[in-house]
């Protein structure tokens, strides 16, 4: 799974107003619910940390499932 719509390139750079709305989207969440992640493995990048964050949101609120997050700064991209 990719980051959502990021302000910009650099990997500090938040999400933008346009990638959290499309998280938001029907189709996502039905999406994030078919891949059913018990983990999540992340860069340390703030954009993909808040996406991560989302995704395990989401299966906590639909499926009451605690999902954990693990970063790991060998994802991050460019390396």
């Amino acid at each position: 799974m990719r980051h959502a719509k990021a302000n910009g390139l650099l990997l500090d750079h938040p999400l933008a107003e346009e990638g959290i709305q499309a998280m938001k989207d029907p189709k996502f969440i039905e999406n994030v619910l078919r891949i059913n992640p018990d983990i999540i493995y992340t860069s340390p990048s703030l954009r993909t940390v808040q996406t991560a964050e989302e995704v395990a949101n989401i299966m906590k609120i639909y499926r009451g499932k605690k999902v954990k997050i693990k970063k790991d700064e060998k994802l991050r991209s460019g390396e």
